[in-house]
């Protein structure tokens, strides 16, 4: 018994040291990074690639960026293999001054034109994205709010940070506008909220009906303009004037980009009278603005007040991204594969497949569901199981059949859904609910921003109860086993069964993933391509691995260490 005490206690002094190594190593490592966004390396050097008659160019942008990713930022190593990837296909990035000489003047621009932006003005998107601009020679724009600016909150950057990063060569400077607020805001059960700075909302799901304050008048309890036209102009000409001397006061200079806040409302959804006079600043002020962030492309005829960018979703594929450009230009863009021995095992339809040792990742065409089919046929009775970690809500299925008899496996906004059929007839479907999601109102990010009436507002909430934001992913293990006319489910730890028609005999695999259309989502604008996540599938028979894309336990080891210091030095970084 001693023996075994004094064995724990060499144990836990063991783990002592380790942590405390790895704690040594993240305090050197968030030095570095801190000295990374102070001091810039390297200098920006305008890329040779000689102009040509291009059409347009495409635009994209990224929220925020932080060291290991989260629902609302890309992580470092993504960000990195997105723009590696887009600088692999031939993507050149560009400033504002050579969008503003491509509209004024006509001024050619390189074949694939790329105008890359960070927004909100985050100090952690500076730091984390610097190295791949250094390492591809990639100029981008950081917005920013220019209250923000001013402030003494390190999580935004400072005109003497943003001096030092333009001076680098690297960046430009543009803005998101002077701050963020809300007006004519409504509570779900209809309850008026009036107007709230964003800094004030501590929980984002106690308001259904808003609006941004640069959209409308402000409005009173039963949506009735409380300002005058006369009064709702200086309102908002204020703020375009107090931007401009916040902007230039310390030295500083007014941006010559602007990218509104909310997106996709002008010459959309807003009031005539209040579009006439944010058009008038805006165009007074600034020499270009990207007003819409879900599409990518803009072409010649483009208003450069009116221009388009993406907004990278962090928990997009990157085929998902690349998918989203090729669809709306006319650009060679391809798509991505990974490992091409693994990607020969399957068959992919509607859509595309990235593979690795340890994911597999379907990204669907717009409104189809994709699926990959493995190429050989597996025995009957054996296990299939995987991790199904895509957006809830969506359809994520895996799917055996043997040409007459289908069991079909669906995960769909947190519920199981079962589906089998025999050939020709009527396919029999269970849905069952599966254990509550636990998600953080932080993960949630306001995207329904617009024009309402009164009665729309005692109406109710417009997200119904059984949806889920849509940056909240799955994290199931799925466990499936056809026995005899019995289909065998596992979901984590979970059992469940479905009766099968037949016996299932020797049977194809099938993953796939598509789009769930829904009239009460919690974002304004939906995209209709899905990305299915699947980890570690593993086919099995007697205790026999008969395919597996499950990492060896070294590799297992090895990201498990990777994980622990990367949590250690993120717990650093955001501590001081």
């Amino acid at each position: 018994m001693a023996k075994n005490k004094e064995l724990n206690v060499k144990a836990k002094n063991r783990h002592k040291v380790i942590r405390t190594i790895l704690e040594v190593i993240a305090i050197i490592a968030a030095g570095f990074f801190v000295i990374k966004s102070v001091f810039f390396l390297y200098h920006y050097e305008e890329p040779k690639a000689a102009a040509n008659d291009a059409k347009g160019f495409v635009a994209i942008s990224y929220f925020g960026v932080d060291r290991s990713g989260s629902t609302k930022h890309i992580g470092r190593e993504q960000l990195n293999k997105q723009l590696n990837i887009l600088k692999e296909q031939g993507f050149t990035t560009i400033s504002q001054r050579q969008i503003i000489d491509f509209y004024n003047k006509g001024t050619p621009l390189p074949e694939k034109a790329l105008f890359l932006s960070f927004e909100d003005g985050r100090t952690d998107s500076s730091i984390f994205s610097q190295a791949t601009l250094e390492e591809l020679n990639f100029k981008a724009t950081m917005f920013t709010y220019a209250d923000n600016m001013q402030s003494k909150d390190n999580k935004f950057l400072t005109t003497k940070d943003i001096q030092a990063m333009v001076d680098s060569g690297y960046w430009e400077h543009g803005t998101n506008g002077n701050h963020l607020s809300y007006i004519n805001a409504y509570a779900p059960n209809g309850g008026y909220l009036g107007e709230i700075a964003e800094k004030n909302v501590t929980d984002k799901t106690k308001i259904e009906y808003y609006n941004h304050f640069l959209m409308d008048y402000l409005r009173d309890e039963y949506m009735i303009p409380k300002e005058t036209n006369e009064e709702m102009d200086i309102r908002l000409t204020n703020e375009y004037t107090k931007m401009k001397k916040l902007y230039t006061q310390d030295g500083g200079t007014l941006p010559k980009a602007y990218a509104i806040m909310h997106s996709n409302a002008m010459y959309n959804m807003m009031d005539d009278s209040v579009e006439k006079v944010n058009e008038r600043n805006i165009q007074h002020l600034f020499s270009l603005h990207f007003n819409t962030n879900h599409q990518s492309y803009n072409d010649a005829e483009q208003n450069i007040y009116n221009l388009n960018r993406l907004q990278i979703a962090p928990f997009w594929s990157t085929n998902h991204m690349l998918l989203k450009m090729k669809d709306e230009s006319d650009l060679d863009i391809k798509m991505v594969t990974g490992n091409k021995k693994l990607a020969n095992d399957w068959i992919v339809e509607q859509g595309y497949g990235e593979f690795t040792k340890q994911q597999i990742i379907l990204t669907s065409e717009a409104s189809k569901e994709v699926s990959a089919t493995l190429t050989k046929k597996w025995p009957a009775q054996s296990i299939v199981e995987a991790d199904f970690n895509g957006a809830i809500m969506g359809t994520q299925s895996m799917t055996l059949s043997d040409g007459v008899v289908k069991a079909k496996i669906s995960l769909q906004k947190n519920k199981l859904l079962i589906a089998t059929e025999n050939g020709y007839k009527k396919s029999q479907l269970q849905k069952i609910n599966l254990p509550e999601i636990d998600w953080k109102n932080e993960n949630y990010a306001f995207g329904k921003a617009t024009n309402y009436t009164y009665l729309e507002t005692q109406q109710g909430s417009r997200v119904n109860s059984e949806t889920y934001p849509n940056n909240i992913m799955n994290d199931r293990y799925v466990r499936v086993q056809a026995v005899k006319n019995k289909l065998l489910i596992t979901v984590d730890d979970k059992y469940y069964e479905a009766k099968l028609p037949k016996e299932l005999a020797d049977f194809a695999l099938i993953l796939s993933g598509e789009h769930l259309t829904s009239d009460s989502e919690k974002e304004q604008y939906t995209d209709t391509r899905y990305d299915a996540f699947f980890e570690d599938v593993i086919v099995s028979k007697n205790r026999e691995i008969l395919y597996s894309t499950r990492a060896s336990v070294a590799e297992r080891v090895r990201d498990s260490a990777k994980k622990q210091y990367d949590n250690v030095v993120d717990f650093f970084i955001q501590t001081f």
